[in-house]
């Protein structure tokens, strides 16, 4: 029987009863100026946020329209990474998250990205799973403890173009995106996502005639309108959300249109910042200069529009009301060539050097610290206390009740090494069932922290003062531990994690680096937690930079930070007590020979280390397609760090965070099988995360694989040693090699995660700089050729490389002609082998019978296996058919449809038919 999504409100689009409600969008929190519109939610100006609480679905879709040509939204699946989604306009729904736990409760919160004159974004209804039930979502700021900040202004505010990247690419719903704009990143600073943007492109202070309806007439009113329209439709209830703090930026039209007298712009913005204190009596107003006057130097007209509105706020004469500089001629914030895309509208560089510049360089957040210490305190450029404590709340934790009726587990006294099977279990998340531990042979608490969680950046303890760690239910639960180890489960403690800081891009945690120089007083720490809650040992969960500059980030302190982490390893081995264990969890492309986390551990691996468990999620090897890669990889560790002694690795996975490296458990078991048949005496396995083991189901299924290679396998003497003591060693020289391409590790339930792109070792050469007959292609697709991918863009030479690697070198060296729309034929390379066992085929998931835009990145458009294919059509990857998700990819694979090579849902094939000027119709 098929069994049809429930629709929990009367959907508007579709024939309502008389008796409907919608009560259940009440159910949603809005931020912003939304408004009712008959059975639906409507939104207009910026940036319009809503947080949607749902249990029992795999899966979250919005039915809405967004406004007339489509338009992208930011969302956020339960706290983890911030993803850009695309709702096309002519499909009723969007499909914001997909993948996730049906057993589990989950928060989407989204924002939309382009700006109101677009056309606004109405919210019909939800669609869940049929057992799926929505909940009250709740206001972030429901006890105002943060900020609620107001930004007003022009294009520039809007995000025009700021993710453009030359000044001859047309404005699109793509290139612009608020949430890349010196708005966003004043509000993280400030510690607040309790923000609107009021902002329009070529709105002006005073009416030329060529600018449409001005700031002053806009800004009152609940939504964008324009001068076809006899006036505002309707004033906004200013009542219902009162700004703490009110951005200005205007004038930039006023010069680029007008030619305003001082006197006529000093009246016009009196005028308007009387209207917005009248609306706002207790915010303070912050009036900036228009950033384009460090440009344009000798402009009389811009020289009045400054004297004109510094004037008009010495005639306020109002504390609260402040006029702020934004450089000068001399000294420029940002570089008038390259901070720009058309030198006005900054790139989102140059708007990360605006906010920079705009909190460090003028009082504006002291200002904030002096009118509201309650929300902002401590000193610098950034809010540092009175944070809230969560940036989407979560429901009170559920007490943990111990069931009466326990399964008992016969103890295990020692694990071989083959066998072991170790759970990360995150201290946030519900406490592991027995059914669970029946599997597992040590559990790893994570995480031990030195720093108080914050929405936009964790607080970092200055001192590096790591806190008493929690077990899991967000209870310190020292009573499991025993019992855990009554039954013969080895628990460690993890120090580190994602929130301590990672290397990623657009990562802003730095808090490892308080912990540079204080070695003694880490060590020491871990210890006394060890002793105190008889912990079996320390897990170092280090993602964080270690060479000078890596991925391209400006980072200084490569020595510090390797020095660091020798220290901590080598105090460690000497501190905690006899027996103990001592691990380290990187990331696997941090695990490449001559990276300098590789060095360290090098040195002193066989000497500290009972065992090393690198991330085979967390990089650019997919283990289950393409084992050969991974098994390269764990060949290299194995030989180079422990002489030859697999049983030190423990190959690690993910089971639903990951995005597309997540694996199931009959995959993560047939990898198992095939590193069993290369090293039957590796380390085994461990997973992240027990939360998503739901009833043990994934590891009773690798637990059982393990059994069997260890059965069959004859390694002598693998029991669980005690790692010796050493002396410290010297430190470990920074590597000069470029940086590896990555995903961005998570801690939690995350939306699709995409190809590497940012920091990696080969980036898309522009469109300028190729000849006549090259057309370019985009960064994610030459992020392929960084992992040994040899098939296009990589082997294009001639008549020019797409793709430049590391020192300008092409991908390959051997010229073969580029593909027009189908790829370059495979006869004329050796094709990658896959292993000897043809791979177990994932499952497969039921998803709402309905079109959507965006599904879990390595799900939604899959490669077609050679089988499939008839002669003369050749197979491409997973990687590859990944660039086809978002539809928005119209070059190879995605382009070859007779044959296709990869399979997408409908909507998507739809959307990249449209583009290439196919037929629509199946």
């Amino acid at each position: 029987m098929h069994l049809y999504p429930i629709i929990l409100t009367v959907l508007a689009h579709c024939v309502k009863s008389s008796s409907a409600t919608w009560e259940e969008l009440d159910n949603l929190h809005f931020g912003g100026r939304w408004w009712r519109d008959n059975d639906s939610m409507k939104h207009s100006w910026g940036v319009g946020t809503f947080i949607v609480r749902f249990r029992g679905s795999s899966e979250l879709v919005m039915q809405m329209t967004s406004s007339w040509v489509g338009a992208y939204y930011t969302c956020q699946v339960d706290g983890g990474p911030e993803v850009k989604l695309f709702h096309d306009n002519q499909i009723d729904y969007f499909q914001v998250a997909a993948g996730l736990s049906p057993s589990k409760e989950h928060i989407v919160r989204c924002g939309r990205n382009n700006e109101a004159s677009w056309g606004p974004t109405i919210i019909d209804g939800i669609v869940l799973d049929p057992n799926g039930e929505l909940l009250q979502a709740v206001d972030p700021n429901a006890g105002n403890t943060m900020l609620r900040f107001e930004a007003i202004g022009d294009s520039i505010t809007a995000g025009f173009k700021a993710t453009a990247t030359t000044a001859a690419e047309p404005s699109t719903i793509a290139n612009q995106d608020v949430f890349q704009t010196y708005v966003r990143y004043m509000a993280d600073a400030w510690g607040t996502n309790d923000y609107n943007v009021i902002a329009k492109s070529g709105v002006s202070i005073l009416d030329y005639g060529t600018t449409g309806v001005v700031m002053s007439q806009e800004f009152p009113c609940r939504e964008f309108w324009d001068t076809w329209q006899e006036g505002c439709p309707q004033l906004h209830d200013f009542s219902s959300w009162q700004a703490d703090v009110v951005t200005i930026n205007l004038g930039t039209n006023d010069f680029a249109f007008g030619d305003p007298t001082k006197e006529a712009f000093r009246e016009g913005y009196l005028s308007f910042i009387q209207d917005v204190r009248q609306k706002y009596p207790n915010a303070l107003i912050a009036c900036m200069e228009p950033i384009l006057d460090s440009c344009a130097v000798n402009q009389p007209i811009l020289t009045d529009i400054v004297d004109g509105l510094e004037q008009a706020v010495i005639d306020m004469n109002d504390e609260k009301v402040i006029y702020y500089e934004t450089g000068s001629p001399a000294d420029p914030w940002l570089v008038c060539a390259t901070d720009y895309t058309d030198y006005t509208h900054p790139t989102v560089v140059g708007n990360e050097k605006f906010a920079a510049r705009m909190l460090e360089s003028t009082s504006i957040t002291d200002d904030i610290r002096r009118f509201f210490p309650e929300k902002c305190g401590g000193t610098g450029a950034s809010c540092q206390v009175g944070a809230p404590t969560a940036a989407i709340p979560t429901p009170s934790p559920v007490p943990i009740t111990i069931p009466t009726t326990v399964i008992e587990l016969a103890p295990t006294v020692m694990h071989s090494e083959e066998s072991r099977l170790i759970a990360f279990v995150g201290n946030w998340q519900a406490c592991p069932s027995d059914a669970q531990l029946a599997q597992y042979t040590h559990i790893i608490i994570s995480f031990a922290v030195s720093y108080t969680w914050s929405p936009n950046k964790n607080i970092c303890s200055q001192q590096c003062d790591i806190a008493a760690p929690l077990t899991c239910g967000n209870t310190a639960r020292p009573d499991l531990i025993q019992r855990w180890q009554e039954q013969g489960k080895k628990v460690l403690l993890s120090f580190g994690g994602a929130g301590m800081g990672g290397s990623w891009s657009g990562d802003v945690n730095d808090c490892w680096e308080y912990c540079y120089g204080k070695e003694e007083k880490v060590v020491d720490r871990l210890a006394d937690i060890v002793n105190e809650v008889g912990f079996d040992g320390i897990d170092i969960d280090y993602e964080y930079f270690y060479e000078d500059n890596q991925n391209g980030s400006g980072f200084t302190k490569g020595t510090q930070a390797q020095t660091f982490l020798r220290d901590i390893t080598v105090g460690l081995r000497n501190k905690l007590p006899i027996g103990s264990e001592l691990t380290h969890a990187p990331m696997e492309p941090d695990m490449e020979p001559g990276r300098g986390y590789f060095n360290v551990l090098k040195e002193i691996a066989e000497d500290t280390l009972d065992f090393l468990m690198p991330q085979y999620y967390n990089g650019y090897v997919r283990s289950y397609t393409n084992f050969s890669g991974a098994l390269s990889h764990f060949t290299a560790i194995t030989d180079q760090m422990f002489g030859g002694n697999p049983n030190k690795i423990v190959y690690g996975f993910c089971i639903s965070d990951c995005g597309s490296f997540n694996l199931d458990g009959d995959q993560s078991a047939q990898v198992m099988e095939w590193l069993s048949e290369e090293y039957p005496c590796n380390g085994g396995a461990f997973f992240w995360v027990a939360n998503d083991d739901t009833n043990g189901d994934w590891s009773k299924v690798v637990k059982d694989q393990l059994q069997i290679d260890s059965s069959t396998a004859s390694c002598s003497g693998n029991t669980e040693p005690t790692g010796p003591t050493t002396t410290p060693v010297a430190p470990v020289s920074t590597p000069s090699r470029s940086p590896i391409a990555m995903v961005n590790p998570t801690t939690v339930p995350v939306a699709p995660v995409s190809i590497p792109v940012q920091g990696s070792k080969c980036l898309a050469i522009p469109q300028a700089e190729l000849p006549a007959g090259s057309w370019a292609t985009n960064d994610a697709a030459c992020a392929l050729c960084g992992a040994d991918y040899t098939w296009w863009p990589c082997d294009v030479q001639s008549p020019s490389p797409l793709c430049r690697c590391d020192n300008g070198s092409p991908p390959v060296s051997s010229p073969v002609n580029p593909p027009t729309s189908s790829p370059v034929n495979p006869s004329t390379r050796t094709p990658v082998n896959p292993p000897t066992r043809a791979p177990t085929n994932p499952p497969t998931r039921s998803s709402v019978n309905l079109p959507t835009s965006t599904i879990v990145a390595g799900s939604d458009c899959t490669a077609i296996p050679q089988e499939e294919l008839p002669s003369g059509s050749w197979a491409t990857t997973v990687e590859y058919c990944a660039l086809c998700e978002t539809g928005d990819h119209p070059w190879w694979p995605c382009d070859v449809q007779n044959p296709p090579l990869c399979r997408c849902h409908e909507a998507i094939e739809i959307r990249l038919r449209r583009r290439l000027g196919a037929p629509t119709s199946h």
